[in-house]
């Protein structure tokens, strides 16, 4: 089991930073909005990842395994670019 989830985890690593470079990540932009007289404050940049073989790969999946590795540094620099 356990080599089985490691495995998963490189190839889940390995697919996240070619999609970096094949330009598969996305940003959508959820609009914040004051409750109290709605109005706009701003937005929050939410990234989106669509793999051809994986489909849509949640956030919760690959926030964390790139927070672990390190790329998140450059998932960040690839959103503040955008």
């Amino acid at each position: 089991l356990f080599r089985s989830d490691l495995l998963s985890r490189v190839k889940m690593d390995h697919a996240m930073r070619q999609a970096m470079d094949q330009g598969l990540f996305r940003l959508h932009y959820q609009p914040q909005i004051s409750l109290c007289d709605g109005r706009l404050l701003g937005v929050e940049a939410l990234i989106r990842w669509t793999d051809a073989d994986l489909g849509n790969v949640s956030p919760g999946t690959f926030i964390p395994l790139a927070e672990e590795s390190g790329f998140i540094v450059t998932i960040g620099n690839w959103v503040l670019e955008e």
